[in-house]
């Protein structure tokens, strides 16, 4: 039996992102992007931003919140982005 994770579920707005940007957002980019340009893709983080993390679980946030949207300033630990993303 197949289960299908309802993370990578499409949302309503979503529905024009491709999987594979999706993806990206959600987890990091893989050896080859997704996407055309990096502001390509922070374009799409800032269009689809609050439909994405509204499919992560409680307590965490998509790939692309901790690269663009992490705010440094406010003592927002490194390693938890390095943890769950690591070199």
């Amino acid at each position: 039996m197949i289960v299908r994770h309802s993370r990578y579920r499409c949302a309503p707005g979503l529905a024009a992102l491709p999987l594979a940007q999706r993806v990206e957002l959600a987890v990091g980019p893989a050896r080859v992007s997704a996407f055309a340009s990096e502001s390509e893709r922070r374009r799409a983080w800032e269009r689809h931003r609050d439909e994405l993390v509204a499919l992560e679980p409680p307590g965490s946030r998509p790939w692309a919140w901790w690269y663009y949207d992490r705010d440094v300033s406010a003592g927002l630990p490194a390693q938890a982005f390095s943890r769950r993303h690591p070199a």
